[in-house]
């Protein structure tokens, strides 16, 4: 994604990136600071880079602006990840740490799977700065997040999740 693409706006602003196998993620950041990212079919490599380069644009945008936002991760129709394309989200992921601290109030992910959040809860015992709170539903991450923005002293969005759902459909296309 070429910079100077990526729009934030609270009316229009979804953004599908695709990688090289068929997989998918769709970013929605009509919410904000609520931004939602949809993942679909296994990861590569390419996504994941484009994926990161979305993010940090918009992180960087952000926070020339002042503005923060929580990111939900819905990850339950993701497939597993090579190790390779695990460890390149991990190495992206500390790159960016300064940044994403800077503009993220927080960030969850959502799994269907049990197994899947204890090994990520796992990892961030691991690693503290990789501390991400896992979720079963969407439902229960939009909690979290809601509270995450109040304790901030921020006012929380109205958010329809079937909006939402149906913009990380868009990714499947």
């Amino acid at each position: 994604m070429p910079p100077s693409t990526l729009e934030l706006s609270t009316t229009s602003s979804l953004v599908t990136l695709r990688g090289a196998g068929d997989c998918s993620v769709v970013l929605d950041f009509r919410t904000l600071p609520i931004v939602f990212s949809t993942w679909t079919g296994v990861p590569d490599i390419a996504l994941v880079d484009a994926y990161f380069a979305a993010q940090t644009e918009a992180s960087l945008l952000l926070r020339s602006r002042g503005d923060t936002m929580v990111m939900i991760s819905d990850c339950r129709a993701m497939g597993r990840a090579t190790p390779t394309t695990r460890q390149r989200i991990a190495e992206h992921t500390v790159a960016q740490r300064d940044l994403y601290n800077q503009t993220m109030l927080g960030s969850c992910s959502v799994f269907s799977s049990a197994l899947v959040r204890g090994v990520v809860t796992a990892l961030g015992w691991l690693d503290p700065g990789m501390r991400v709170p896992t979720f079963a539903t969407l439902e229960a991450a939009l909690a979290w997040a809601n509270e995450t923005i109040v304790a901030a002293g921020l006012v929380a969005p109205r958010v329809d999740l079937g909006v939402v759902e149906r913009a990380g459909l868009t990714g499947r296309s």
